[in-house]
């Protein structure tokens, strides 16, 4: 039976202990401490990066939590703020089914658990926990007005726990503290999201604020138990469909085992098209003058993404949160210098001409393949036609009109008067038209036939996350000058959960040496993060991250 309230989750996150966590889950939770913290070392110098130091300086704190990689230090409150921030700069980030996790799951359990003096043995616990509740609460509003790093409500939940856990808070108090945290959930705003700076405090906030809530529950305060599933509540507000469903099967089913950590700057979505174009040259760099066009094919996400991001900021705007979400615009830099990098993100400007033209000439199409190959790759872990036959079809249908109201400007493909149109162009509008009817007949008649195949009763409990595989592909074409063609294509990209888990590692491994910790460093921590160095305090961890930081201040 799924959870209720928070009551439940809080039962399980205060009973669960090593011996009962996989060591697959452990194992994925130290690559997504070396991912977190890389992007970390990444995002700490940048310009939204310095302000949030400062600003955190100004609050004249002080404690025993560590800016990293700096080594202010502050209180656990002002630490998760800025490490928060720091880490989503360049959303170099994290993600799992159903969550954008490490930013609370590992920075918060860390603030705490430097400020209580923990292990780094408890502090992987707590970040297990948090990783579980912050999955489980993406999921149980997917179908709703937000998406992806926009459920920050999830880091109410996760830093709430974690703080709960590593103070050694009861369950009672721990169900008070997600319910306070609750309270005043976060709602982020597309315009703010996709367009201005503000964007890096999608997590810090509901971070301190669940800092916040684990303090004021220790101290005696009461929530609102019933706050979740309420039907004023915060399931009222935040889905079309809640999907109470997936809150369930705590302790068989571990979201963790789908950790996926980014080796690009950017959205998820744009990680197949990047993997396919810099398949497509070898990684080596082209020169722009000698491209044509370019001809990406992505899944539908990848497609309401540039949509999305089109929406917020200005025409081909090269600001980095502007590439982070576009998939012509990450593709053509990583054309042109063979890889894709913050440093190269943050010098589009000096390359303007060359990114906007390449940009400009490149076609991205939705494909029906890759989406359907997408929805089996998340169906290997959680049987999604069990889940939509016990949810019910008239729910869904019943939701059809909020659905259109908060995503009908994404779901619009090209329109307006298709006379004043150049012949060529209406001619590729139509062939395009054509090309989605096709997509949209096909993806029905999978659909159909999923629904035919599905079984009453859906549980979590069976749900098996080590075999979801996050099938963002893509395909590929670069049209030279010369008449030939560069073709590449991605399934699953690098870093993405279905790729061995040992591959993750090592590029987790490299993605914190070059953002600024240095291989030595980075060999340090790992063995630190081996069970041999559970023993360790994370105050020993956070010290010799500070210390031996290649960054300065």
């Amino acid at each position: 039976m799924a959870p209720a309230e928070f009551s439940e989750l809080a039962a399980w996150a205060c009973s669960v202990r090593l011996a009962d966590i996989p060591e697959s889950v452990m194992y994925a939770a130290r690559s997504q401490t070396l991912s977190v913290l890389g992007s970390i070392y990444s995002g700490a110098h940048s310009a939204p990066g310095k302000a949030c130091r400062a600003a955190a300086n100004s609050l004249g704190t002080s404690g025993q939590s560590t800016v990293l990689p700096h080594g202010d230090k502050v209180s656990a409150l002002a630490a998760v703020l800025t490490n928060a921030a720091y880490s989503m700069v360049h959303d170099f980030d994290d993600y799992m089914f159903l969550g954008h996790t490490g930013h609370s799951a590992v920075l918060a359990s860390l603030a705490v658990a430097e400020e209580c003096d923990s292990t780094v043995e408890e502090l992987l616990i707590a970040e297990v926990i948090a990783n579980e509740l912050a999955g489980r609460l993406g999921a149980f509003v997917a179908i709703g007005p937000q998406n992806g790093q926009m459920w920050s409500h999830i880091h109410l939940a996760a830093s709430a726990a974690a703080a709960c856990r590593l103070r050694g808070l009861d369950e009672e108090q721990t169900a008070h503290a997600m319910s306070i945290a609750f309270y005043m959930p976060p709602f982020a705003l597309f315009p703010g999201f996709f367009g201005s700076d503000a964007k890096v405090l999608t997590a810090a906030w509901p971070c301190a604020i669940g800092l916040y809530a684990a303090a004021l529950a220790g101290e005696g305060m009461r929530g609102a138990p019933a706050i979740l599933n309420h039907r004023q509540g915060f399931a009222a507000r935040f889905s079309f469909v809640p999907l109470p469903e997936l809150l369930g099967g705590l302790g068989d089913a571990w979201v963790t085992d789908s950790l996926s950590c980014k080796i690009y700057p950017g959205c998820a979505y744009i990680d197949g098209p990047v993997d396919a174009a810099l398949a497509a040259t070898g990684g080596r760099p082209l020169d722009p003058s000698r491209i044509e066009r370019i001809e990406i094919a992505g899944t539908a996400l990848t497609a309401g993404m540039e949509r999305l991001g089109e929406s917020a900021a200005p025409a081909m705007s090269l600001d980095p949160i502007a590439i982070n979400f576009s998939a012509r615009r990450s593709v053509a830099l990583a054309l042109m210098h063979g890889s894709l990098t913050p440093p190269i993100v943050e010098a589009a400007e000096e390359q303007a001409d060359a990114v906007r033209g390449l940009a400009a000439n490149t076609r991205l199409r939705e494909s029906g393949v890759l989406t359907a190959n997408m929805f089996e790759g998340l169906g290997r872990a959680v049987r999604l036609p069990d889940l939509a036959l016990q949810i019910g079809l008239d729910r869904f249908w019943s939701a059809r009109h909020e659905i259109r109201g908060a995503y009908g400007s994404i779901l619009q493909r090209e329109s307006g008067d298709d006379s004043a149109r150049p012949k060529k162009q209406r001619k590729r509008v139509r062939r395009s038209t054509l090309h989605r009817a096709r997509n949209g007949l096909g993806l029905a008649s999978r659909a159909v036939r999923a629904l035919a195949g599905a079984r009453r009763g859906f549980d979590m409990s069976a749900a098996d996350f080590s075999r979801l595989q996050f099938r963002f592909g893509a395909e590929v074409s670069v049209y030279m000058r010369d008449g030939s063609v560069l073709s590449g294509s991605a399934d699953i990209p690098l870093g993405a959960a279905g790729r061995p888990p040992a591959e993750m590692r090592a590029l987790m491994l490299r993605k914190f040496a070059v953002e600024g910790g240095g291989e030595q460093l980075a060999t340090e921590l790992e063995n630190m993060m081996e069970p041999g160095g559970w023993k360790a305090s994370a105050r020993e961890l956070t010290a010799k991250l500070s210390q031996g930081a290649v960054a300065s201040n």
